[in-house]
C-alpha cells in the first residue's frame, strides 16, 4: 500500500542528501586571473594567505608570470594548462591561456591573445568561466582557477574605429571615377 507520507519523507531525504553533497563539492578557495588590459592582470584570492602568497609580474605584452610565496599553509598546485577564448574574437583562433608546470615550481604564466596552434594543448572554457577549474590545493581544500577577460573592449576598439587612410584613399578614388564616368556619358549624349 502507498502511503503518501513516507514518499514525502524519502523525497526530503533526497533532497537534503544532494544538498549536503553539492555543498562539500564546491567548498574551496578561489583564484580569479582578470585582464584589464595588455599590460594589466590583476588577481583575487580567498584563501588564507590571501592574494599576499601572489605576486602578478608582467614579462611583455599580454604576458605574465605570477610568483606563488611558499610558506608554511601556502597553496601548492598541480600542473595544469587551461586555455579561455578571447571573448573578441568568434573564430577561437586567439586564447587566453594559463599554465603550471614542475619545471618551474611557484610559478604560474599567463599568456593572452596567444594563437591557438601556439598553446599547451590545455581544455578550453569560455571566457569569464561560469565553473571554476580545480588546479591545486590550499590547507588541505582544492584551489579552483578561473579567469575573466575584462580587456576584451580595449582589444576590439582598433578594429570598430575610423577607417585607414588606405581605405579613405581607395574609396574617394572609387567614387571619382564613377563621377568621371557619369560625365563621360553625359557629354557623350549632349554631342
Amino acid at each position: 500500500m502507498f502511503k503518501p507520507l513516507f514518499a514525502l519523507a524519502i523525497v526530503i531525504v533526497a533532497a537534503i542528501g544532494t544538498q549536503s553533497a553539492f555543498a562539500v563539492a564546491s567548498t574551496g578557495y578561489s583564484l580569479v586571473l582578470m585582464e584589464n588590459s595588455s599590460t594589466s592582470l590583476t588577481l583575487t584570492y580567498n584563501g588564507p594567505a590571501g592574494v599576499g602568497a601572489f605576486s602578478v609580474n608582467p614579462t611583455g605584452s599580454d604576458t605574465w608570470s605570477i610568483s606563488v610565496t611558499q610558506m608554511f599553509g601556502s597553496p601548492s598546485f598541480m600542473s595544469f594548462s587551461n586555455d579561455w577564448v578571447e571573448p573578441e574574437d568568434p573564430t577561437q583562433a586567439f586564447i587566453n591561456e594559463v599554465f603550471y608546470s614542475g619545471d618551474f615550481p611557484n610559478t604560474i604564466f599567463v599568456r593572452s591573445d596567444l594563437n591557438i596552434l601556439l598553446d599547451q594543448l590545455g581544455t578550453v572554457s569560455p571566457n569569464d568561466t561560469p565553473y571554476a577549474i580545480a588546479v591545486g590545493t590550499d590547507s588541505g581544500l582544492p584551489i579552483f582557477l578561473t579567469f575573466n577577460d575584462l580587456a576584451q573592449s580595449a582589444e576590439a576598439a582598433p578594429s570598430q574605429g575610423v577607417p585607414d587612410s588606405g581605405s579613405t584613399l581607395g574609396l574617394l578614388a572609387l567614387a571619382s571615377l564613377g563621377l568621371l564616368g557619369v560625365s563621360q556619358v553625359r557629354f557623350a549624349q549632349a554631342a
